[in-house]
C-alpha cells in the first residue's frame, strides 16, 4: 500500500512542472476603464494551493524511482528530467528540480530518475521488466505513442481507473487524454502536469483540401 501511494502521489504530480511567473511590473498594462489588470489575472499553481491538499509524508526516505528520457528522437530534444547535478540557471531544468525538492520535503521520499537518451530505448527495457515482472520502476516518463499504447496494446499496463489513490478527474490531468484516448473506458496512459511535454508536444496535421475534394474524400 505504501508503494500505492507514493505511486500516487507522485503521479497526480499536482505541482506544475514550470510554473507561471508572475509578470514583471513594466509587463502590466495600465488599468483600464472596465478592465481587470493583468496582475489580478494571472492564476499561479504553488506549493500553498496544492502540496497542502495532500497530507505530509512519513516514508522515511523511500526512493521512487522513475526511468524516462529528456529527447524523442535525435532531433527532438524536451527536458522532462532535470539535470543530476541541479540548478544550472535554465528555467525549465531549475523548476523541475525545484519542484522534485518540494515533493521530495512534503512526503519524505527521494526521487531517482534513470535517464535514457531517447523515448526509442525505454520501450525495450518496459517489455523486459515486464515479462520478468522485475518492479524496477515506479512510474515511465515517455511518449504516448511510442511507449504508452504499444504497452497497452500488449496488455503490459494497467487500466488506471482501477487504482483509487489516482483521480483522473483532477485539474493537472488532461482530460482529453483520458476521455478520448481510453480504450473500452479503461485507461492506460495519462499526461498534464506531470510533465513539461503536456505543453510542448502538440502536434498538427496539414492536407490539400482541393486534392480530398477531387478524389471525393
Amino acid at each position: 500500500m505504501k508503494k500505492i501511494l507514493i505511486t500516487s502521489m507522485v503521479l497526480s504530480l499536482i505541482l506544475c512542472s514550470c510554473q507561471p511567473s508572475a509578470p514583471a511590473e513594466s509587463d502590466v498594462p495600465g488599468d483600464m476603464p472596465g478592465e481587470e489588470s493583468a496582475a489580478e489575472t494571472v492564476s499561479e499553481i504553488d506549493e500553498s494551493n496544492v502540496l497542502n491538499l495532500f497530507e505530509k509524508g512519513n516514508y522515511s526516505g523511500k526512493t521512487f524511482r522513475v526511468i524516462g528520457a529528456n529527447a524523442y528522437n535525435a532531433s527532438i530534444a524536451v527536458q522532462q528530467i532535470p539535470d543530476e547535478e541541479g540548478e544550472n540557471g535554465n528555467k525549465v531544468n531549475d523548476e523541475l528540480y525545484r519542484r522534485d525538492l518540494k515533493l521530495m520535503n512534503h512526503f519524505d521520499i527521494d526521487i531517482s530518475y534513470t535517464v535514457q537518451n531517447v523515448d526509442g530505448e525505454i520501450i525495450g527495457i518496459m517489455r523486459n521488466l515486464i515479462q520478468a515482472q522485475d518492479n524496477a520502476y515506479d512510474l515511465v516518463l515517455g511518449s504516448l505513442n511510442d511507449i504508452a499504447w504499444p504497452l497497452a496494446v500488449e496488455g503490459g499496463v494497467r487500466d488506471m481507473n482501477t487504482v483509487s489513490e489516482i483521480d483522473l478527474s483532477a485539474e493537472w490531468w488532461n482530460k482529453y487524454v483520458v476521455d478520448d484516448l481510453g480504450i473500452n473506458n479503461k485507461v492506460y496512459m495519462a499526461t498534464g502536469d506531470i510533465t513539461t511535454r503536456s505543453v510542448t508536444a502538440i502536434s498538427g496535421y496539414v492536407f490539400n483540401k482541393p486534392l480530398l475534394e477531387s478524389y471525393g474524400i
